[in-house]
C-alpha cells in the first residue's frame, strides 16, 4: 500500500471515530430523564374549588404533594387572578383539608384558614416548643376588591352567614403561657430536688393521694377560648371570651354562643347577639355544659341541652332547653325530674 492510500485509510478511519462519539453525545443528550421524588414532590393537585354566589368568582387550591400550596382566585369576567398561600402541604400536614375556603354570601371576600409554613414547622421542631407555643393556624380574609389580605393569628375555626354578607367570626386559640425565666426555672430545680429528701417524701405521696381524690370527685370541664365577630365592611370587631361553639342563622340576623369560663363559672350560658345591632344578650346562664344544639328548619326555635340544674350531682343530668327567636329568655321544655326516662 503507498503512502498516498495509507492517508486516505487513517482519514477515513478518524472521521469513523468522530462521527460515532457525535452520534453517541447526541443520543445521550435526546435521552428522557427518570423521574425522581423531587419531581413527584412538585407535582400540583387543583381541588376544593367553587364559585361565588354572584357567578362573577372561581376559587381552588392549588396544591403541591410537597411544598407551600395556595388559594386562588380568579374574576371570570376580568381573569383577574388573586392568590395567597395556605402554609405547607407535605406528610403530617393538613393545609388542604384545614384550609376551608370560602365566598361571602355578597362576593365581597374569600376567607380561608392559612396553616403553618414548612419553615414555621422545621422552626419548632429545632427549638422543641411546648404545644401552645408552636405555630398556629391563622384566617386569612382577601378582599375582591383588590386582593388584599388580612392575616389573624392564631385561630381555631371561623363561621359565616349562610345566606348574608358583611360578618365573619372566628374563634382563637387560648392566649400562649408566658415562658418563664432562667432564674424561675433554677429556683423550680432546687424546689423539686428539696422535694425529693427522704424527709418529704412520705409527705409527698400523702399530698398525692388527696389530691388525686380531689380530681376524681371533680367534674372533667373544657374551658372556652376569645371569640371575635368582625365586620367585613369597615374591619370593626367585638370580642368574647371563654367561647367554647357558635352559629350564625341562615339569615344573619342573630350570632348565637356557648360560653364555659373556669374563672366566672357563673357566666356559663348560652348568648345572642344581633350583629350590628347591639351588645349580646344571655338567653340562659348558670354553671355546667352547654351542647347538642339544633335549629328547625325555618329556623324559628332552638333546642339544646344543659346540665346547669344538676351540675353539682356526682353524675349530672342533662335537661332540654328552648328558646323561640327574638325572644328575651330561653325556656324548660323538658326536665329529667318530670319526664320519666328523660334523658
Amino acid at each position: 500500500m503507498n503512502k498516498k492510500s495509507r492517508l486516505i485509510g487513517m482519514f477515513l478511519i478518524l472521521a469513523l471515530v468522530f462521527l460515532a462519539s457525535g452520534m453517541s453525545r447526541a443520543s445521550q443528550e435526546g435521552a428522557k430523564r427518570p423521574l425522581t421524588h423531587d419531581d413527584y414532590d412538585s407535582w400540583k393537585s387543583i381541588v376544593r374549588a367553587s364559585i361565588s354566589v354572584d357567578g362573577h368568582w372561581f376559587l381552588y387550591l392549588e396544591t403541591p404533594q410537597d411544598g407551600e400550596a395556595d388559594i386562588v382566585v380568579k374574576n371570570l369576567n376580568t381573569n383577574k387572578v388573586f392568590r395567597h398561600t395556605i402554609g405547607y402541604s407535605g406528610e403530617d400536614t393538613d393545609s388542604e383539608r384545614a384550609a376551608n375556603p370560602r365566598f361571602s354570601y355578597d362576593s365581597s371576600h374569600a376567607v380561608f384558614i392559612i396553616s403553618p409554613s414548612k419553615e414555621e414547622i422545621k422552626k419548632a421542631k429545632k427549638e422543641k416548643k411546648k404545644e401552645d407555643q408552636k405555630p398556629k393556624k391563622k384566617l386569612g380574609i382577601m378582599s375582591l376588591s383588590d386582593g388584599s389580605v388580612t392575616v389573624v393569628e392564631r385561630i381555631k375555626s371561623f363561621k359565616l352567614p349562610e345566606k348574608a354578607g358583611g360578618w365573619v367570626a372566628y374563634l382563637k386559640e387560648a392566649p400562649p403561657k408566658e415562658e418563664k425565666k432562667e432564674e424561675e426555672k433554677e429556683k423550680k430545680e432546687e424546689e423539686e430536688k428539696a422535694v425529693e429528701k427522704k424527709a418529704e417524701k412520705k409527705k409527698e405521696e400523702k399530698k398525692a393521694k388527696e389530691e388525686e381524690k380531689e380530681k376524681k370527685k371533680k367534674k372533667e370541664k373544657k374551658y372556652g377560648t376569645p371569640f371575635v365577630l368582625r365586620s367585613l365592611k369597615d374591619g370593626t370587631e367585638t370580642v368574647f371570651e371563654n367561647v367554647m361553639d357558635s352559629r350564625f342563622t341562615e339569615d344573619g340576623k342573630y350570632l348565637l354562643y356557648t360560653v364555659s369560663s373556669e374563672k366566672e363559672p357563673e357566666t356559663d350560658g348560652l348568648y345572642s347577639i344581633q350583629p350590628g345591632k347591639g351588645p349580646s344578650k344571655p338567653l340562659l346562664t348558670g354553671k355546667g355544659n352547654y351542647a347538642k344544639w339544633t335549629m328547625d328548619e325555618k329556623e324559628t326555635k332552638l333546642a339544646f341541652l344543659t346540665d346547669k340544674d344538676d351540675y353539682e350531682a356526682e353524675e349530672s343530668t342533662f335537661n332540654l332547653y328552648g328558646w323561640k327567636v327574638g325572644e328575651a329568655k330561653a325556656s324548660l321544655w323538658i326536665s329529667h325530674t318530670t319526664t320519666p326516662g328523660f334523658p
